[in-house]
């Protein structure tokens, strides 16, 4: 799926294995879609920074799950 062509979806769940968290949370928000990721967010601190500075780049509400 191509998630830039897809209007009609607004955000992301990501509830994906923990080691695709990240990928799929930075594919995802550089499609200009929100995201809400469960944890963990990150594998380690690199893919964490690079997940931050997308959402700064993108402008997109993002939002880590605790349960």
């Amino acid at each position: 799926m191509d998630l830039e062509r897809e209007k009609g979806i607004d955000a992301v769940l990501c509830a994906t294995p923990d080691h695709l968290h990240a990928l799929v949370s930075v594919m995802a928000m550089r499609a200009g879609k929100h995201v809400y990721c469960e944890k963990p967010l990150a594998h380690n601190l690199w893919e964490a920074r690079l997940m931050a500075r997308v959402a700064r780049e993108t402008g997109v509400a993002t939002q880590m799950g605790n349960t």
